[in-house]
C-alpha cells in the first residue's frame, strides 16, 4: 500500500485512525482518488500463490 495512493497509513492509535478518517471526510478529491486507484485491484492472494508455485516448479 502506498500512503495517499491506494490507502492511508496512520499510526495504530485511536488518534491516528481518527485523523485518517477526518482526512477522508474533509478531502473528497483524495477520497475519489483512493476509490479510483483501488477499484481495479485484485486483493486476493491467488496471484501470489501462483508465483510461489512457479518458483517451486522452476
Amino acid at each position: 500500500m502506498k500512503d495517499g495512493v491506494d490507502g492511508l497509513i496512520t499510526p495504530m492509535k485511536i488518534e491516528g485512525i481518527v485523523e485518517g478518517l477526518q482526512k477522508l471526510l474533509d478531502n473528497p478529491t483524495l477520497r475519489e482518488e483512493l476509490i479510483k486507484n483501488t477499484t481495479s485491484m485484485d486483493y486476493g492472494n491467488e496471484n501470489e500463490v501462483q508465483k510461489v508455485y512457479s518458483l517451486i516448479n522452476a
